[in-house]
């Protein structure tokens, strides 16, 4: 059928952006002992405007990225360049972890929501002063891992006229076409009949995983009457029947 509807693409119904800016550090002539608590290590997403929200497809790879500086106060109001900040990956997908500013996330089959966070710490400052910092806050993303399939397209405004002989020959009035239209399993496609400058209505089943994802049905076609939009649907996590009509007759 040329106006198998599919799925063009899903939505996160949500994002954040995650951006911190701060002036360059003054570099120290010497070490002098600290006297103050500093604002501790600073962590930012790389890019800056990273979507910390992202839908992506079972088996997928995504590389996430930060920039961390060490900032300490020693003396009023001196800011140094403290050590080399060590970044702390975890990933709930799995328990592989990194350690440096880039990361892999590999998506596994199974679809849900999954968590990616960095966090950093330093090794102290100069001894005898250890001065120990921490990231706060740690950057920190959703990934959902989608899976989406459509099942069936019944149409509704099928005659359900049209018989198929193949599987009644003996009988003389045959057996109406069911499921009118089509079905991925076990694979059907069956002809359907329609009024000419009617729009065209279906009912289609789809399953998106995992539940509350927003996503837009669409069918596409060379043909108008074969065109369908059906946008701001939210996923159920299980097979779910979207009634859907052409844009024209």
């Amino acid at each position: 059928m040329s106006g198998r509807l599919h799925l063009l693409e899903i939505i996160p119904l949500f994002a954040g952006l995650f951006s911190l800016a701060y002036a360059a550090p003054v570099r120290c002539i010497d070490h002098l002992p600290k006297t103050g608590a500093g604002p501790g290590i600073l962590l930012t997403a790389n890019p800056p405007f990273d979507t910390m929200v992202r839908c992506v497809c079972p088996g997928s790879t995504v590389m996430l990225s930060v920039t961390a500086s060490d900032k300490d106060v020693y003396g009023e109001p001196v800011i140094c360049d403290d050590l080399a900040p060590k970044l702390l990956w975890n990933n709930t997908a799995d328990s592989s972890h990194g350690s440096g500013t880039t990361f892999y996330f590999y998506a596994p089959m199974t679809p849900g929501a999954y968590t990616v966070t960095c966090a950093a710490e330093d090794g102290g400052d100069v001894y005898p002063n250890p001065g120990w910092d921490d990231s706060d806050p740690a950057v920190s993303w959703t990934i959902y891992v989608v899976k989406a399939e459509i099942k069936s397209v019944t149409f509704t405004s099928d005659h359900g006229v049209l018989n198929n002989w193949d599987t009644n020959f003996a009988d003389s009035a045959g057996t109406v076409y069911n499921p009118r239209g089509w079905q991925k399993n076990p694979l059907i496609n069956n002809p359907i009949t329609h009024t000419q400058g009617v729009r065209i209505t279906a009912n289609a089943t789809v399953k998106v995983e995992p539940m509350g994802i927003g996503f837009d049905l669409d069918g596409d076609s060379s043909v108008g009457a074969l065109v369908f939009r059906t946008p701001d649907q939210i996923s159920t996590g299980s097979d779910q029947a979207i009634e859907v009509t052409s844009e024209t007759a």
